[in-house]
């Protein structure tokens, strides 16, 4: 459990030290943003799956293994076919209206709201992240190892996202791409 409890930090600061190691203070605010925003995004969706999560623990309580298989295959079907779609439908509508809103309250940070819609990529993967994860570590399964390799592959997300995407690319979409790319790997790894 220390290892995992390790690369669970690291996978929260891969991308910080990237910034302030390369870069300056500036980036490192425009930054602290859009993770402040996506912060308040991820915990919202969090906060709208709690009533789906306990019911996914009471299901697998007495599961074998293939209802567990089957009940992972129905929650990545709904996600992908049914949620995403209409998610960025949702996204179409309200991302507009948001960003006039941070235009009129945080006009300063206006350079970073360009990778709102990188933002909201990564939330779209959170729902799916949120209960896989869980119904992976969950019991009577308790599958840590599966926890520590998806936060390594996280953290290998970020910090090749920063070696491999064109220089030309701002720091906040690279670094968001490889949050993005992180979570796309724990999904499938889960899966």
């Amino acid at each position: 459990l220390t290892a995992a409890t390790v690369i669970y930090g690291l996978s929260f600061y891969v991308d910080r030290f990237i910034l302030v190691t390369y870069f300056g203070l500036e980036e490192v605010g425009y930054y602290a943003l859009i993770l402040f925003l996506l912060n308040i995004s991820t915990s919202v969706v969090s906060y709208a799956i709690e009533p789906v999560r306990a019911d996914i623990a009471s299901s697998l309580i007495g599961a074998t293994t293939a209802q567990r298989t089957a009940r992972v295959k129905k929650i990545s079907i709904i996600g992908g076919a049914v949620l995403v779609p209409a998610g960025v439908v949702l996204l179409q509508m309200v991302l507009p209206f948001l960003t006039d809103i941070l235009f009129k309250l945080i006009p300063k940070y206006s350079l970073v709201f360009e990778y709102l819609h990188l933002v909201a990529k990564i939330v779209f993967t959170a729902p799916l992240l949120l209960i896989l994860g869980y119904m992976v570590v969950a019991e009577p399964y308790k599958k840590v190892e599966i926890f520590a390799i998806t936060q390594f592959a996280g953290v290998l997300c970020i910090t090749i996202s920063y070696f491999v995407f064109p220089g030309d690319r701002a720091i906040y979409e690279i670094l968001l791409l490889g949050i993005f790319y992180a979570n796309v790997a724990k999904i499938c790894s889960y899966i």
